[in-house]
C-alpha cells in the first residue's frame, strides 16, 4: 500500500476500501475488519448504501 507523508509526519494511505458492491451484511463486516487489519484507514461507505448501519458498530 502506498502512503503519503503529511507535514505533521503522519502517514496517510493513498488507497481506500469501498463497500458499495457488498450485499451481504456479514461479508461486509468481515471484509471491513480485515481491511482495517491490513492497514486501510479510508473506508468509503457512500451515504446511499445499505452497509452504513453495520459499519457504524465497527
Amino acid at each position: 500500500m502506498e502512503f503519503a507523508t503529511l507535514n505533521t509526519g503522519a502517514r496517510m494511505p493513498m488507497e481506500g476500501f469501498g463497500v458499495y458492491q457488498i450485499t451481504d451484511l456479514d461479508v461486509c463486516e468481515k471484509s471491513v475488519y480485515e481491511a482495517i487489519k491490513a492497514g486501510y484507514r479510508l473506508l468509503d461507505t457512500q451515504p446511499l448504501t445499505a452497509m452504513n448501519p453495520p459499519l457504524a458498530k465497527l
